[in-house]
């Protein structure tokens, strides 16, 4: 069904359901009213008598059928508080609307037949259409004390069959703010409590995070993850090059837009920003300050600093109307000093100062491949550090180096520092942070005896003894490159005149570093050497979503345990905020799901099987890092997921 045209047929349903038989109420109210000034006393009774009982026949019957239909389109769940008090107000109105016709009916009736018999005697009766005047009953009730108490006992019951009406006013308004309550719904998929939740998804990069309101969790019919789990993608074989594309583009991470270009699917985006959120730890614990550089950078910094004409095609280059030249910064070294010198001369006590940023950058690529591992528009870090002097510059390289160390050990990376080239960056000092891979560019050397290595392009070739220890043999391997530090000097600050003034309140250029770290090549490179074949395995840490619980098909025998998957579901929210997603996905059997939750790599999957029916439910629990799967009770799964580590 269409998840707008849902609540709308719902309240369309309440509104049949209050006219079918609501309708008639009304009608008696007020035919009664109208009657009871136009006719006398006995023909009133006469007439309702008479259309009473086709009034409640009718009235009853439509209020069956249409809490049948009702219940049909819209099931509802006990544990769900705003579908109780609809079910249970729909289930008073019936009741009273019942006990109207059957108890308070039956006595009108018969008070009514009690009071002809009296009128009779009298010989009222004969002018039964005719007369409309009460004097006859007035002297009637004055002389008979019996008539008097039947029509005082009658004025009572009418009374308190006329308030029915406005009891059913008051349900129709408590009926009508629940169904506004409920809006927006959910895709019919399952119960009424599942849609009453709400999802999200991904927030703009660096970010806070958005998370799903309360403590609700994810609908996996709700996400945009087009993948093509079961379908492959025949046909554009030839641009797959690596694992890490193919798995990103089947898993609905990432879709192509133009060569060396990536669309950045919501998936894919929340493991990114919890990767910046990562680096912001690290990058703020030692002292970083995070900022935001135009990625349009003006011609002229980049000719003073000469690299302009060095960077060749590398650079993307473009005019603005006035025939000013800029280019798309595939790095911001001219930019961030240019900006230091503009504050004027600093203080040697304002020193070392690190700042960075996380922004796209842009390489006019020749042939890009590998998919986000050599692309056109790529995220990356970039930090750049001012210091009094080269020996504090020294210090901060070092505490740079150090927090990558860390990093890389919190997502699970076993990344090699190497010795490398300071290339079209400049400076006095390089190092690389390689990732060992077989689609690995770089090409490395490792000493087996010590902790030397180095790029190949920083060694003679042909040289195999290692220049540290002298003992050792250099083995060669491949690696992906994934961070890269510079010592800049003041290859940049005598150029821009960025300098401070220190101790001796004199102006001395700042030492400088400059420090890289490609997110979306680290996310790429993290799939490619942790996944499997046919199925995407992330670090922990990085993973979209942590958990994902899969309840019992629509249909099938187990079916009764969907409430218990969607409460568990809530109940893991509570803990893991936007990381349960609930594959509300029932017309596909459990076992699609779960080969789809393990392609996609949710670092644990939740099965809500016929296990979980038993007198103390177990629940089926695979965990995709250790390809181990345990039945849990409910407090050992809490006591497992309790444990898991979130950003």
């Amino acid at each position: 069904m269409n998840n707008l045209e849902e609540p709308l047929l719902k309240l369309l349903h309440l509104a049949l359901l209050s006219t079918f038989w609501g309708l008639q109420i009304w009608y008696t109210f007020f035919t009664s009213l109208v009657m009871g000034y136009v006719l006398n006393r006995h023909t009133y009774g006469y007439v309702q008598s008479r259309l009473l009982p086709f009034y409640h026949r009718i009235g009853s019957a439509c209020a069956f059928f249409s809490l049948i239909i009702f219940e049909m389109y819209h099931p509802h769940n006990p544990t769900c508080d705003k579908d109780t008090y609809q079910i249970f107000f729909l289930f008073a109105c019936v009741m009273a609307a019942t006990l109207n016709f059957h108890y308070f009916g039956a006595m009108t009736w018969e008070i009514m037949a009690d009071m002809h018999r009296i009128e009779q005697c009298w010989g009222i009766d004969k002018n039964i259409f005719l007369s409309s005047s009460s004097e006859a009953y007035d002297k009637l009730s004055q002389s008979n004390p019996e008539y008097k108490r039947l029509s005082c006992q009658l004025r009572f019951y009418q009374w308190l069959s006329s308030l029915y009406p406005w009891f059913r006013v008051m349900m129709e308004a408590v009926l009508w703010l629940c169904c506004r309550k409920l809006l927006p719904h959910q895709p019919r998929a399952l119960t009424r409590h599942t849609r009453c939740l709400s999802s999200c998804v991904g927030s703009p990069l660096g970010a806070s995070p958005v998370h799903a309101i309360g403590t609700s969790p994810l609908l996996a019919s709700r996400l945009f993850q087009p993948s093509n789990l079961r379908e492959g993608i025949v046909g554009r074989t030839g641009e797959i090059t690596c694992k890490s594309q193919r798995l990103m583009l089947l898993g609905g991470l990432i879709h192509p837009s133009n060569p060396g270009c990536y669309y950045y699917l919501p998936a894919a985006v929340r493991a990114m920003e919890k990767l910046v959120r990562l680096i912001d730890q690290e990058m703020q614990g030692i002292g970083g300050q995070k900022l935001d550089m135009p990625s349009l950078c003006a011609a002229e910094l980049w000719r003073r600093s000469e690299r302009w004409d060095l960077m060749g095609s590398e650079l993307f280059r473009l005019k603005d109307r006035h025939g000013a030249e800029y280019c798309l910064g595939p790095t911001h070294e001219e930019a961030v000093t240019e900006l230091l010198a503009s504050q004027g001369t600093l203080s040697y006590r304002q020193l070392p100062l690190l700042l960075y940023q996380v922004t796209r950058k842009f390489r006019d690529e020749p042939k890009p491949k590998f998919g986000l591992l050599r692309g056109r528009e790529f995220y990356m870090k970039d930090m750049y550090s001012f210091d009094t002097s080269e020996e504090a510059a020294h210090l901060t390289y070092q505490a740079v180096c150090q927090a990558y160390t860390r990093l890389f050990a919190r997502l699970g990376l076993h990344c090699v520092q190497v010795q490398a080239d300071t290339g079209k960056i400049g400076g006095k000092l390089s190092h690389e942070f390689q990732l060992p891979a077989e689609i690995g560019e770089d090409r490395l050397l490792i000493c087996g005896n010590c902790a030397f290595s180095a790029n190949m392009e920083t060694i003679e070739p042909g040289k195999t003894d290692c220049p540290q220890c002298h003992k050792g043999t250099l083995t060669e391997s491949k690696g992906i490159e994934v961070g890269h530090t510079f010592y800049l000097g003041t290859k940049y600050s005598h150029i821009f005149n960025a300098s401070h003034y220190n101790a001796q309140n004199k102006p001395v250029l700042a030492e400088m570093g400059c420090f890289g770290l490609g997110v979306t090549r680290i996310l790429a490179a993290a799939i490619e050497v942790f996944s499997t074949t046919d199925a995407v395995r992330w670090p922990g840490l990085l993973a979209p979503y942590q958990v994902c619980v899969l309840p019992p098909k629509r249909g099938s025998k187990t079916e009764q345990l969907t409430s218990l998957a969607e409460e568990l579901c809530h109940s893991l929210g509570k803990s893991m905020k936007g990381e349960v997603v609930l594959d509300d996905r029932t017309q596909l059997t459990i076992g699609k799901r779960l080969k789809d939750a393990s392609r996609l790599g949710y670092p644990y999957v939740i099965v809500v099987g016929q296990s979980a029916a038993k007198e103390q439910p177990l629940f089926e629990v695979c965990c995709q890092q250790s390809g181990k799967t345990q039945f849990l009770s409910r407090d050992g799964l809490m006591d497992l997921l309790s444990q898991v580590e979130t950003v």
